[in-house]
C-alpha cells in the first residue's frame, strides 16, 4: 500500500514539475509573433489616422458653433491641474515599471504555445491568421499608399 503512495506522489511530483519548467520560445516564434504585433498597430495607427482626418470637419463645425471654446478651455484647465500631472507621471512609472513584468510574461506564454500547443493547432493558427490578413488588407491595410 506504502508503495503505491509513494508512486503517486513521485508521478504527481513529476507531472507538477513538467508543468512548471519555463521553456524559452524558440527565434523564429519571436520574430513571427513580433510580425503580427508590428502590423496590427500599424493597422490601429492607420484607423486612428482615418478617424482624425473624419473628425477634422466635424472639429471644425463645432468650433464654428461655439463648441469648441469650451472644450478647449476644460482641456486647458485639466493640464494645468498638480493632480492632473501627477496621475500622469505616476501611470507613466507604472508602465515603465511593468514592462519588464510584460515582457517575461510574453516570453512565458509563447514559450508554453510553442512547447504545448504549436504541435496540435501552430499550421492551422497559421493559415487562420494569414486568411484573416489577406481580408484585413483589403479592409485596413497595415501600410499606408
Amino acid at each position: 500500500m506504502k508503495a503505491k503512495y509513494a508512486l503517486a506522489l513521485i508521478l504527481t511530483l513529476h507531472v507538477s514539475m513538467c508543468l512548471s519548467e519555463v521553456h524559452d520560445p524558440s527565434q523564429e516564434l519571436v520574430d513571427k509573433y513580433n510580425t503580427y504585433k508590428t502590423r496590427f498597430f500599424k493597422r490601429i495607427g492607420n484607423l486612428l489616422g482615418k478617424l482624425q482626418e473624419l473628425s477634422v470637419p466635424i472639429a471644425g463645425k463645432m468650433t464654428d458653433a461655439g463648441h469648441g471654446d469650451a472644450v478647449r478651455d476644460f482641456i486647458d484647465e485639466l493640464q494645468s491641474k498638480p493632480e492632473f500631472k501627477a496621475f500622469i507621471q505616476v501611470a507613466t512609472g507604472l508602465g515603465q515599471e511593468a514592462l519588464p513584468l510584460v515582457d517575461k510574461a510574453r516570453g512565458f506564454l509563447l514559450g508554453l504555445y510553442e512547447h504545448h500547443l504549436r504541435p496540435h493547432i501552430g499550421e492551422q493558427l497559421g493559415e487562420g491568421l494569414d486568411h484573416i490578413s489577406s481580408h484585413l488588407d483589403k479592409i485596413l491595410p497595415a501600410e499606408t499608399d
